[in-house]
């Protein structure tokens, strides 16, 4: 990452130009961290989805709203990265599944 570093011994950039070079570097550093981000955090939403993880329990530990939870699994559904369907309920969400069966309801 691209950082200012100030000492006794180190001047500011000179120039405007070189201070705006500076911040943009920055700022294309936030948002490619920024992606980098949001990325893992879709992967790791999918992966809790597809470990028989709620939706409600995926928005509790990340403490967020469903909303964006939903969302995500939406965009992955689409990618065919889910490997139980949307709305599914398991053993795991307190709902009784048959034996032989996967996934039964809806939540």
């Amino acid at each position: 990452m691209t950082s200012l570093t100030r000492t006794s011994d180190a001047s500011p950039p000179e120039t405007v130009e070189q201070r705006l070079a500076i911040a943009a570097a920055l700022l294309i550093e936030h948002r490619e961290a920024t992606t980098r981000h949001e990325r893992a955090g879709h992967h790791v939403i999918v992966a809790a989805w597809n470990a028989g993880m709620s939706q409600r329990r995926i928005a509790a530990h990340l403490q967020l709203s469903r909303d964006p939870i939903a969302e995500e699994l939406r965009l992955a559904d689409a990618a065919g990265e889910l490997r139980r369907p949307l709305n599914s309920r398991t053993a795991a969400d307190g709902v009784p599944v048959e034996a032989g069966a996967s996934y039964v309801g809806t939540e």
